[in-house]
C-alpha cells in the first residue's frame, strides 16, 4: 500500500489519474488493473518527491517504465510465495 506524504486535495488526484492516462496513451496500450495498480503506487512516489503537476507526473512515469514490458516485471508468478 502507497500512502501520501503530503497533504492532497482533490486536484492532485486528478493530476495522478491524467498522468497514468497519459502514459498509457502515449503507448496506445489498454489500461489494465495490473498496471494501473502499479503506476499509479509510482505516480504517489513521484508526487511525494515533489512533482505534482500532469507533466511532470508523466514524465516520472516514462522514465521509470519507459517500456510497457517492465509493467510486466512485477507480475506475480505460480512460484510467487504468499
Amino acid at each position: 500500500m502507497t500512502i501520501f506524504y503530503r497533504p492532497i486535495q482533490p486536484r492532485d488526484f486528478r493530476c495522478l489519474s491524467l498522468a497514468v492516462m497519459s502514459w498509457y496513451r502515449h503507448f496506445g496500450i489498454k489500461v489494465g488493473e495490473h498496471d494501473s495498480h502499479i503506476l499509479c503506487s509510482a505516480a504517489i512516489q513521484l508526487f511525494n518527491d515533489g512533482r505534482t503537476d500532469v507533466e511532470d507526473l508523466t514524465a516520472g512515469l516514462l522514465e521509470m517504465f519507459p517500456v510497457p514490458d517492465l509493467l510486466k516485471i512485477n507480475a506475480p508468478t505460480s512460484q510467487s510465495i504468499h
